[in-house]
């Protein structure tokens, strides 16, 4: 059974029949503060709608571990009382992060600019997307672009091998072969995965077996706001 994370709605990961326990939260901002739930020793990802161009921290600089890359800031808190963070954007906007100590943290927070029409709309035209994907078919309107990249995750788990890309008017499709690269199975990281402006991934397996066994890879569905 497929699984569908829908990374800039309500963060719900879901199955074409019912919905499960959510990993990830969307903040429509400003309409809401930017309260993010973090724990000692545990990372949370947070992803923003433009590139990350400046970090200001206030408050304690030690008490917390930041690093960002493209449009996402990692937050790893190291004791409490977590500093506040600034996050400049690279179009000037500034984001003024709220951390908040829970049992329960935020594994990955994404800030949208979206009106709730938009939201709908985008959500609407996603799951449509999605459901032509899962029986192979290429979306209507869609250009073809077979150029292959690899990329391997930072654990070197897994490797992504992004085959086929379709581009379309307001997304892009790409399709990936997730392989398994070590000698025992592994969960397919789909709440990890950050990519520019993702709107949904899906896979068609949750675990994939050891290195060099059948179901040993899967496919991901990744679709990009363009």
């Amino acid at each position: 059974m497929k699984r569908i994370l829908f990374i800039g709605f309500m963060m719900a990961t879901v199955t074409l029949l019912h919905s499960q326990h959510a990993f990830a939260r969307r903040i429509l901002y400003p309409e809401e503060p930017l309260n993010i739930k973090v724990g000692v020793s545990k990372l949370t990802t947070i992803t923003f709608p433009k590139k990350v161009a400046q970090l200001v921290k206030s408050g304690d600089p030690e008490s917390i571990l930041v690093e960002n890359r493209g449009y996402s800031v990692f937050v790893t808190p190291k004791n409490i009382p977590v500093a506040q963070l600034i996050v400049v954007t690279e179009d000037g906007e500034k984001y003024p992060l709220n951390f908040i100590y829970e049992d329960t943290v935020d594994d990955m927070v994404s800030i949208s600019m979206q009106s709730v029409c938009e939201e709908r709309q985008d959500k609407n035209l996603t799951i449509a997307l999605m459901k032509e994907l899962f029986i192979g078919r290429v979306p209507a309107g869609a250009t073809v672009i077979n150029k292959r990249k690899v990329i391997h995750l930072k654990d070197q788990h897994l490797k992504l091998v992004f085959e086929k890309t379709y581009e379309l008017p307001q997304s892009k499709v790409y399709l990936v072969t997730a392989q398994n690269m070590i000698k025992q199975a592994v969960v397919v990281p789909v709440q990890q995965i950050v990519y520019p402006n993702l709107l949904a991934i899906a896979s068609d397996r949750e675990v994939l077996f050891p290195k060099g066994e059948e179901g040993s890879q899967t496919k991901l569905y990744m679709i990009v706001r363009k």
